[in-house]
């Protein structure tokens, strides 16, 4: 599959005899997903990692939750072998139903501050690669696995990880560490390249592969920022008393010894409280002092997002903030978009000084970081020195409102996105139709209640008397919400929960199921879906602005295998039909509920899965 190279980083923390230094066991591990000589080398691993004292470890080539190695967390489970040390998964792409990626895993004494996942590309290699870094109290430590193809990717990749280190931490004053499987030997123009700014630490003994080591490829790094670091013992892992290393993976483990400078953190301020928690805080000390009532915009992005930081700090009773271009002052607010290729498009980072400057690569990350600086100011106008770097853990963060139950308001919906962007949340789905649950009901479909909520000219008089949206006002909230950061999904939910339309038209609902349910049977009902999907679809400018919709496909029955094939049908049908407008297809999870051989589309497409009865993703292929 590619090179392995097993480093093993190991943080051992040490009783030093000088209060102002610690002793650290750094390593680095290409494990080989515990899975290359036997069916489980965990033990054998966790057993080595042991012996070597280790407080710290960067893993390469883990699983998590794959059918191949039996859909565990690999690193989880690792973590729980060494008695509850802290984590960061960090995934390089989807692989049979889980996760392939990499990790690091440190002993909790060390004081973890925060961990990222950094993108390193794919370029012209085999895979997208990525690199897990942990931010220490004491230090930070990164590890990675570059492609084991193409030279040219495994320089780019290195490139962006070692970029990325020095734009975060070159300035910390604590060691930075690189560990990993370069996938490349000592003579390389990768490890010649690393030289520039960084120097090796490990020694250069052979660790591939481990049964006949004929290579060195694994490797650790130390940054050169003139933080103290002496290196105390360095040695390739080839031999074990508790383990056979050779029969542990097809790499063999790095181990390098070193004594930092240990931090003070109590004359530091502690991590400020975010929501979500930001994911790494280097405190400083004392506060900022007072504001000078200026945002300074350094280009366009920084220019919109100052406009809306401006009128959110009015809100909050913080008015007369003025919008500036130019040099900065003590007290200003600084906002602006930096390149930075290695890092996403939600990512920031904010530092206060004499100022505070808000930094991001995209506009999005740029206006994630003004929630933080309003959280922060609603605690105290006089912000705590210290550098903040965030991105979310998850790439997709809400949840749905049911508005087809029940009305819910337009001002409400707008209201809500705001307080939803407050928190960073960037995704709602709003749920435009749907009836009672007849269980609870006297059971006359003509009384049961039903709610659809968005004008249709194709079909007047189908939205719902009680309240609705017209189009123009729907399509300005999406456009308001992507503003804010928050990517509004609308959801017409069929071929179930389907009522309002038989109350428009009775031959749309199924005599057989519920008149909750669209006939399937009836070539009525799909020309009824094609005319209304389209509505709201075509056009340079549409109703269903974004680039997502969610078309429903929950709850319908399995009564016989001739309506399961038909439900499957519907499915395949409109997820291609949307897909067809340009749209990411969106489907509640359904398929387990009705299995069946019609195929259904699935690449691309967003599955919400709700219910394992419905759909168990082990199962699902």
């Amino acid at each position: 599959m590619k090179l392995r190279t097993i480093i093993f980083t190991a943080a051992c923390v040490l009783a030093a005899a000088c209060t102002q230094t610690k002793t650290v066991t750094l390593g680095s591990y290409n494990v080989g997903v515990f899975h290359k000589y036997t069916d489980n080398s965990m033990p054998e691993v966790i057993a080595l990692v042991k012996e070597a004292g280790a407080g710290i470890v960067g893993l390469n080539e883990l699983d998590s939750m794959a059918r191949r190695t039996g859909v565990r967390d690999q690193l989880q489970e690792f973590a729980g072998g060494m008695g509850g040390w802290e984590y960061n998964y960090t995934p390089a792409f989807d692989f049979q139903g889980g996760a392939y990626g990499i990790g690091t895993c440190a002993d909790p004494s060390l004081n973890v501050l925060g961990s990222y996942d950094v993108a390193l590309g794919k370029h012209d290699g085999s895979e997208p690669r990525m690199m897990s870094v942990m931010n220490l109290q004491d230090f930070v430590f990164a590890t990675l696995h570059i492609d084991h193809v193409s030279a040219g990717a495994r320089m780019e990749q290195a490139k962006r990880a070692e970029g990325w280190l020095m734009h975060h931490f070159a300035e910390s004053g604590k060691p930075v560490f690189l560990s990993g499987d370069f996938n490349d030997t000592p003579e390389s123009e990768v490890i010649s390249h690393m030289a520039e700014n960084w120097t090796l630490i490990s020694d250069k003994g052979n660790s591939h592969s481990s049964d006949n080591p004929e290579i060195c490829i694994d490797y650790i790094f130390l940054l050169n920022n003139g933080a103290q670091c002496e290196v105390l013992d360095a040695h390739t892992i080839a031999a074990s008393s508790v383990a056979d290393p050779a029969a542990a993976s097809d790499h063999l483990a790095k181990a390098v010894t070193v004594k930092i400078r240990a931090q003070k953190p109590s004359a530091l301020n502690p991590k400020p409280l975010v929501i979500p928690e930001v994911k790494s805080w280097e405190g400083g000390k004392g506060s900022m002092g007072p504001l000078s009532g200026r945002i300074v915009a350094e280009g366009e992005d920084a220019s919109a997002v100052a406009e809306l930081l401006a009128g959110d700090l009015k809100l909050m009773g913080k008015s007369g903030f003025s919008i500036v271009s130019g040099g900065s002052k003590a007290g200003d607010i600084v906002l602006r978009t930096v390149v930075d290729e290695s890092a996403g498009e939600e990512s920031y980072t904010l530092r206060v000084s004499d100022r505070a400057e808000l930094c991001a690569p995209a506009r999005k990350g740029l206006y994630w970081s003004t929630r933080t600086l309003l959280q922060l100011l609603e605690q105290d106008d006089d912000l705590p020195k210290g550098s903040i770097c965030d991105e979310p853990e998850y790439g997709l963060r809400g949840f749905m409102i049911d508005c087809g139950r029940k009305n819910i308001p337009m001002d409400y919906l707008r209201n809500l996105v705001k307080i939803m962007a407050y928190y960073k949340m960037n995704t709602l789905q709003v749920h435009l139709n749907d009836c009672a649950i007849p269980k609870f009901t006297d059971g006359n479909w003509d009384r049961m209640y039903s709610g659809f909520r968005l004008e249709s000219e194709t079909f007047p008089g189908l939205a719902s008397k009680d309240g609705s949206y017209t189009k123009e006002e729907f399509k300005a909230f999406q456009k308001e919400a992507e503003t804010l950061g928050v990517e509004i999904i609308p959801e017409i939910d069929a071929p179930a929960h389907t009522l309002a339309f038989a109350h428009y038209k009775k031959s749309l609902g199924s005599r057989e199921y519920g008149l909750d349910h669209l006939d399937l049977f009836n070539d009525e009902c799909y020309e009824f879906m094609d005319a209304l999907w389209k509505e709201y679809l075509e056009g340079d400018d549409p109703v269903f602005y974004g680039p997502r919709v969610h078309i429903g496909t929950d709850e319908y029955s399995n009564k016989d295998s001739l309506v399961v094939e038909k439900f499957r049908y519907f499915t395949d049908r409109y997820i291609k039909y949307v897909e067809s407008f340009g749209k990411q297809a969106c489907v509640w999870g359904a398929l387990t509920h009705a299995d069946g051989v019609t195929p259904v589309k699935s690449e691309g497409v967003i599955m919400s899965e709700w219910y394992n009865g419905y759909a168990q993703p082990r199962d699902m292929k």
